[in-house]
Order: C-alpha cells, then sequence, then structure tokens
C-alpha cells in the first residue's frame, strides 16, 4: 500500500517536537537512522544516532533547557514510496545565550529527508535559522513570487 506521505510528515514533525519537548538527547537521536546525518544552524554536523545524541545533550542541559519549540504545517514532497523529503518552519522562544542570559524569539527552517526500513525515521536533516534583517525579509518575499514555474 502506498505510503501516505503527508501523515508521515506530520508524525515526523510530532515526534520531533515531543523529543525536544523531553529535553532527553537519546529520545531525540532515536528519530534518526542509526547513520544519520544532522547539521545543526552553525553548520556542524555529526552522523549517526551516537554522535546526535552527543551534539544534543549538552545544549538540552544548559542554553535549551526551558526552550520552547513551535512548528508550523510542513511542505511535504514525495520522492518515492518510501522517501519524503520535508521542510518544516520552526519558532523557539525561551533559549539562552551560553551567559544564561534571555534570548529573543527565533526563527528557521527544517529540512528532513525521511525514509522507511522497519520504520519511519530521519536520515538527513539540516538546519538554519531565519533572520528579521531588512535584506533578507525582502529577499525572501522577492523570491517567493519569482522562483518557481512560471
Amino acid at each position: 500500500m502506498p505510503a501516505d506521505h503527508d501523515a508521515v510528515a506530520r508524525e515526523t514533525v510530532a515526534r520531533f517536537v515531543a523529543a525536544w519537548e523531553s529535553k532527553n538527547a537519546t529520545r531525540f537521536a532515536e528519530l534518526f537512522h542509526h547513520d544519520a546525518d544532522f547539521t545543526n544552524v552553525f553548520g556542524a554536523h555529526a552522523r549517526g544516532r551516537d554522535a546526535i545524541a552527543a551534539m544534543h545533550a549538552p545544549i538540552f542541559a544548559s542554553v535549551f533547557k526551558d526552550s520552547v519549540l513551535e512548528a508550523g504545517e510542513p511542505a511535504v514532497r514525495a520522492v518515492r514510496d518510501d522517501v519524503v523529503a520535508v521542510d518544516l518552519a520552526w519558532t523557539m522562544r525561551g533559549h539562552r545565550g551560553p551567559d544564561g542570559a534571555a534570548l529573543p524569539e527565533r526563527r528557521g527552517l527544517l529540512s528532513f529527508v525521511v525514509t522507511r526500513d522497519d520504520d519511519w525515521r530521519i536520515l538527513i536533516s539540516h538546519n538554519l535559522d531565519l533572520t528579521d534583517d531588512a535584506e533578507a525579509l525582502a529577499f525572501r518575499r522577492d523570491a517567493s513570487v519569482s522562483i518557481g514555474p512560471q
């Protein structure tokens, strides 16, 4: 039976947010394939569940300890029956800088490639911050109008 890719995306996002909210790096890493790739907003890369857990354990215990992650509606693209690409706009609040000072709300975009073997898991994840400076906002506005089928 063909996969319901929208349902896969929604479930992946729900599990991702729940794992983030748990602040449990092992639980978070279980969302990923054993050999998954994760790239954070700074360009740091982790390969495999153990490395993904190791990347997130210290930040879940410190700067993201009180963070709240809100996910937008995922944009979904079926690649094959067992592969789905997901783009997810997110908002975060309650996070702190390394000095413990509260930071303003952040917005970003996560891109996942989710594949199925025994279960649906994230194979590739890239995360980025979206800035609110005027030039970036103008570019996103103009690009959303001019890029794509004409």
